[in-house]
């Protein structure tokens, strides 16, 4: 069926194309076409040279990567965690798909049906749902650019901020970007109304037809148009609103790759090669492995490590800079951003995307360029400096990365560049005496190690904590390794909670073991500090002794021993099960093995660590642990939690030292969030969590010891004190042996260490 029969057949629902038009259109619609296609190209090859210019990155499976990036934009999940903007964003985004579908259909109905088959493509009833779904999804989707533009410009939420465009040229880096995008695709979808509009009431009064209903919202437009113009008018009308509209989405599609628009293929590109194990697995990028160098002797494979330079990034780093659309999601749940420190990852990203196109242009794009350090910028063109209280200011709780709809690894490329400022000794004293006390006395207090075990001795009597040594001599095999860790040895206030876990796993009758001082830190502070050097010697120094002793499985009270024993040693040789205390209470109180009292009653609030909350999605164990040892009361949730918790301000080595640009501490802000709730008592599984929120209920003056109304204790502690069970009566020998005797017996052969050559806390200061 021609185009003419569509006239001839006014009853045959049938698409015409072009008939307001005069004859040369089509002509100059290619001609257009193609060179807004030309300049789109040559934008797209310039972004995908910036990308290369970084260091090389080897992408995943393509099917893995084509499955993600399908599903993620299809459920639009990320998207719609904040309800309202992501609600907004899958109108606009199923809109505009629908819409860019119909116009290439109805490209492919005139150039190749029309013109070459002459036939048509778009008639009868296929057509009448074409018509009725472009209308429905044009109506989204110009709702959705509404929204929007409400929302950023009359009712803008803080973290909103107004978009720079560094890499694009002349007049476009002056223009507002947002407002740019969002008037150019209202103005696409308006014009395309009024056009449908115009043509659906030619049809109608000049051929007839029987079918502009289905086209309910162009027809609705017509309607009206028809009621205070004539059709004569409305015809003359249409040739200039036609070329306003092809001007419009031209020019979109022109000047795409300098514009907020371009998010339409860097975000896709991103979720593509995104790397699912960075969101399941939280470990961080290893850069070299230390055995295999120490080994070898050849330093040179090390490699480059850290980022000093925007050419340090790999291209998929440089790719996801691009991504980021400025949305301001990743600074909403920054904890340092909302304590006022100098951290925005929002800014840090941006920043850092303009810092990468302004150094093309100093170097006008040549691969062998110079380029400058990031934290040292000085008197350069380049305006982008990153302050180095920006990068300490973080605390890798990766709020960021759970935010961010579009996947950019935020708190990789922070570590990355905490690692450059190692390398070039750019730490303060606390940082560089954390990395000699790890070095030297094996925890970050720099306490002599042979002391880890002295919180045994305020034990109850009939609590027995066998050693891993005592079991060796003994020819035992060890079923259940705890790994105490070195805030639960050493801190005063988190031996408590120690020997309350002590209790609880002697009253289950649980057959277990520690290391005494055979344990060291796990290395997680110095590897979150940026030293890898010294967190691969104590994976090395543990391993060596896990090995020895045969342990199949780790129990932990720290979720940042946890998350590294977990993640982070098994890419250096472990091969164990870890798991935490919160979920192994659990199990041990569903298999009747924990005796509990009944009529226990308390307010409670439930902090979520960010390392075993975010990090690993332990968010249920501890709640349901404390219903079950609170005559089934619901946890009395804080403003935020589970998923978009707030980190208590320990994590990513913190702990160890001040950041003193601040409005207010991190732990009091998530104090004043637990006094909220109304609970007299906020409960936390993490030794980090304990101690911060302990301080921050004594500077808020809700601290039930300075005379407020809360306490803050451990889950440990809540089920030892609601623990229906007494200590076996321990009968006192008659001679009882000398201590030194004691560990003499019961010690496993001293065990040469290879790596005690190594000098920690080296590789950069």
């Amino acid at each position: 069926m021609a185009e003419s029969q569509c006239v001839d057949y006014p009853a045959v629902p049938c698409r015409v194309n072009l008939e307001l038009m005069p004859e040369p259109t089509w002509t100059w619609m290619l001609i257009l076409t193609a060179a807004a296609v030309a300049v789109f190209g040559y934008g797209m090859w310039q972004m995908v040279h910036v990308w290369r210019l970084g260091r090389d990155w080897k992408p995943g499976d393509w099917r893995a990567g084509l499955k993600r990036l399908v599903s993620g934009l299809a459920t639009h999940r990320k998207f719609r965690q904040d309800r309202k903007p992501g609600t907004a964003h899958a109108w606009i985004f199923f809109g505009f798909v629908v819409l860019f579908i119909g116009t290439t259909l109805a490209a492919i109905d005139m150039d190749l049906f029309e013109a070459i088959l002459e036939s048509k493509l778009l008639y009868g009833p296929g057509y009448l749902l074409y018509e009725a779904a472009l209308d429905f999804f044009g109506l989204v989707f110009v709702m959705g650019v509404f929204w929007m533009a409400w929302r950023r410009y009359r009712n803008p939420p803080p973290h909103l901020h107004k978009t720079s465009t560094p890499e694009a040229p002349g007049l476009l880096r002056r223009v507002d970007a947002d407002l740019y995008l969002l008037v150019f695709l209202g103005l696409i979808g308006l014009t395309g109304f009024l056009l449908e509009g115009i043509r659906l009431q030619h049809q109608i009064q000049a051929d007839g037809i029987e079918y502009a209903h289905y086209s309910f919202v162009g027809n609705a437009v017509g309607l009206g148009m028809a009621r205070g113009m004539s059709l004569p008018s409305m015809e003359a009308l249409y040739p200039s609103l036609w070329w306003v509209h092809f001007a419009l989405w031209s020019s979109v599609l022109a000047v795409l790759p300098w514009t907020k628009m371009k998010h339409v293929v860097t975000s896709s590109l991103n979720l593509y090669f995104h790397d699912d194990a960075r969101q399941a697995r939280a470990n961080l990028p290893t850069p070299f492995n230390l055995q295999e160098v120490m080994e070898s002797g050849d330093t040179e494979q090390m490699g480059q490590v850290g980022y000093t330079t925007i050419r340090d990034f790999t291209w998929k780093d440089r790719l996801s800079l691009d991504a980021c659309t400025n949305c301001g999601r990743c600074e909403a749940q920054c904890p340092a951003t909302a304590a006022g420190r100098p951290l925005s990852p929002r800014k840090l990203i941006q920043d850092l995307k303009a810092h990468m196109w302004e150094d093309y242009r100093a170097g006008r794009g040549d691969a062998e360029h110079a380029p400058v350090k990031l934290t040292d910028v000085g008197d350069l063109d380049l305006r982008t400096q990153i302050e180095e209280a920006t990068l300490w200011s973080c605390t890798t709780c990766r709020a960021c990365m759970t935010e961010c709809p579009v996947d950019i690894e935020h708190v990789d490329l922070i570590t990355e560049m905490r690692r450059g400022l190692v390398m070039e000794s750019k730490l303060d004293e606390h940082q560089s005496k954390l990395l000699v006390n790890l070095t030297n006395a094996g925890n970050p207090y720099g306490f002599p190690n042979v002391d880890r075990a002295d919180w045994v001795g305020a034990l109850p009597k009939g609590v027995v904590v066998p050693s891993a040594q005592e079991k060796a001599a003994a020819g035992e095999s060890i079923e259940l390794l705890w790994w105490v860790g070195c805030v639960g040895s050493f801190d005063p206030r988190n031996n408590e909670v120690t020997r309350d876990l002590a209790t609880i796993l002697n009253a289950a009758g649980v057959d277990f073991a520690i290391l005494g001082q055979e344990e060291k830190c796990t290395g997680d502070p110095a590897r979150r500090l940026g030293e890898e050097g010294r967190f691969q010697q104590s994976v090395m120094e543990n391993l060596m002794v896990l090995q020895q002793y045969g342990v199949t499985k780790v129990l932990t009270q720290c979720p940042h021993c946890f998350n590294t024993l977990l993640n982070e040693y098994p890419e250096f040789g472990a091969d164990f099960e870890v798991v935490h205390h919160t979920t192994f209470l659990e199990q041990l109180i569903d298999e009747g093995k924990v005796p509990l009292k009944d009529g226990a009653e308390m307010k409670v609030s439930f902090h979520d660590s960010c390392y075993l909350g975010r990090h690993n999605g332990i968010f249920d164990a501890p709640r349901r642990v404390l219903e079950k040892t609170n005559n089934g009361l619901p946890v009395l949730e804080m403003a935020q939690s589970g998923q978009q918790g707030l980190c208590c301000g320990a994590g990513g080595s913190n702990m160890w030292y001040e950041v003193k640009q601040e409005d207010q501490r991190i732990n009091v802000i998530r104090a004043k969030q637990a006094a909220d709730t109304g609970a007299d008592t906020v409960v936390s599984a993490c030794p980090f969590c304990l101690t911060m929120l302990k301080d921050g209920l004594s500077l808020t003056g809700n601290d039930a010891e300075g005379g407020g109304s809360m306490v803050a204790q451990d889950l440990a502690e809540v089920v030892a004190r609601n623990l229906d069970w007494e200590p076996p009566v321990v009968e006192e020998p008659d001679e009882p042996e000398e201590a030194g005797e004691q560990a003499d017996a019961g010690a496993a052969p001293a065990m040469e260490n290879p790596y005690a050559s190594y000098g920690g806390g080296g590789w950069g200061g």
